[in-house]
């Protein structure tokens, strides 16, 4: 006859969370930093291309812009106010600006 092992969570069991919450956390600042500087270096090259910058990469470089009029939750608008209230709205709305750099 076997009888069961008892079921223990050991001091490593609690310090590998530690350690992988403490690793998460800087790794999620390291990240933040990246996403800020990769904004900023996006940017600087955007502003280039868009000043008329000659392009001397053999990566194809481009500029594509998206504009947006409305925002996410549109569908629920409209179910509250109505169509016409939503079209009213959006018409009378500047369009926001999104651009992105596109490397092929």
């Amino acid at each position: 006859m076997t009888t069961a092992k008892k079921l223990k969570v050991t001091d490593d069991d609690i310090y590998k969370i530690i350690s992988m919450r403490d690793m998460k956390k800087a790794l999620a600042k390291k990240l933040e930093k990246l996403d800020v500087d990769l904004r900023k270096n996006e940017k600087e090259v955007i502003e280039l291309l868009e000043c008329g910058a000659e392009i001397d990469s053999s990566f194809n470089v481009s500029v594509n812009e998206l504009y947006k009029t409305y925002p996410r939750y549109k569908e629920e608008i409209e179910k509250r106010l109505g169509e016409d209230v939503v079209k009213e709205i959006i018409d009378s709305t500047e369009p926001t600006k999104f651009v992105k750099l596109v490397i092929s």
